[in-house]
């Protein structure tokens, strides 16, 4: 059964009062238009940003579709920098070569930016933009009929990369009930795929707990392999003890203030209510940019 939080204490700034309920609706209008990232509608007044004890960068290394939104929302309210499933990429000088570069489609995504570093053996956020929070790694997820290659996913297959340019990133893992994320990932339509569709044709048989397109069909395994990666991270925090781990229980009642006491952000930053089926990260799109 996975802890509310594992870590501990830090502290942000004062409240920032004046304007903040509209500068936030603002934020969500610009979010839905791919403009600027969303910030949390949980709370009124946004935290002014201040040094905190935390290490950055703070980096989301739950499985897509696990709370990625809350994460962003929480600390985008406590007034940090975030980033969520795009990212204002660096496509100049020498990154114009890259794949994620080259393809419209491709490059203004966190998930691509980071893995095309990785592949050059730069540090994994270069020229990804400037966040202290880094809500999804992990995409982008396109057309079910792209190439595997596609499949995106640092924090189960570039952990020790992560570790070697940011030895003492924050590690944030939040969690549902596997059973109930091996429901949400498969809701979805067939204009649009889902993430579970996505996730069979990635044919994750390299990682350390391999889960093919057979265990994507099943619901036991697939629930297991949530729980596998959720175990691989703790493992790995404590083989390299210089990153902290806050774990988050997505449906404990007392989330906020549990994170409240590991980050110094307020607790009403987070909805203390139990967390509904989720829609999708993001609409599907063709290797051409437009929606499938």
């Amino acid at each position: 059964v996975p802890l509310d939080i594992f870590h501990g204490p830090s502290k942000f700034g004062s409240l920032a009062e004046g304007d903040a309920q509209s500068n936030m609706a603002m934020q969500a209008l610009l979010f839905h238009l791919g403009i600027a990232p969303r910030q949390a509608a949980v709370d009124t007044a946004m935290q002014e940003p201040a040094a905190a004890k935390l290490q950055m960068p703070i980096l989301n290394v739950g499985l897509p579709q696990s709370g990625s939104q809350e994460v962003l929302d929480f600390f985008g309210c406590g007034g940090m920098k975030t980033s969520h499933y795009k990212c204002e990429a660096n496509c100049s000088g020498e990154r114009a070569g890259l794949d994620s570069c080259k393809m419209p489609v491709m490059k203004n995504y966190c998930g691509s930016c980071v893995t095309d570093n990785v592949k050059a053996g730069s540090p994994p956020l270069t020229g990804c933009g400037d966040y202290d929070v880094w809500a999804k790694l992990d995409g982008p997820w396109l057309a079910l009929d792209a190439p595997a290659a596609d499949c995106m996913l640092p924090q189960i297959r570039s952990l020790d990369a992560i570790h070697e340019a940011y030895p003492h990133a924050t590690l944030v893992l939040p969690l549902f009930p596997a059973a109930k994320w091996v429901q949400m990932v498969t809701s979805g339509n067939e204009t649009h795929g889902t993430l579970r569709q996505n996730l069979r044709k990635c044919n994750l048989a390299d990682t350390d707990y391999p889960c093919t397109a057979d265990c994507v069909d099943d619901d036991e395994k697939f629930a297991a392999f949530y729980d596998a990666h959720s175990q691989a991270i703790r493992k790995w925090v404590e083989k390299y003890p210089t990153h902290e781990l806050i774990e988050i229980n997505l449906e404990g009642e007392d989330a906020g203030s549990q994170l409240a006491g590991a980050t110094g952000i307020k607790a009403t930053c987070w909805p203390e209510k139990k967390i509904e089926v989720p829609a999708a990260d993001e609409t599907p799109a063709l290797d051409d940019g437009k929606p499938r």
